[in-house]
């Protein structure tokens, strides 16, 4: 068994580097489970939430 070291420098931020994995394997999970159609779903929630933002900040 070999140990083949790719990197000769220890990251600067091992937290920083450990969230940005953890957030791609998260992202690339997501969008195998929801597919094309959960990307228009995505979308059409954040619309929503825009527009609650929007009628809330023009009442208060």
């Amino acid at each position: 068994m070999e140990i083949e070291v790719t990197s000769q420098e220890e990251p600067k931020d091992a937290h920083t580097e450990l969230v940005q994995d953890l957030l791609a394997i998260v992202t690339s999970f997501s969008g195998r489970l929801y597919g094309s159609r959960g990307s228009r779903k995505i979308r059409r929630s954040f619309r929503e939430l825009i527009r609650d933002a929007e009628a809330e900040a023009q009442e208060g």
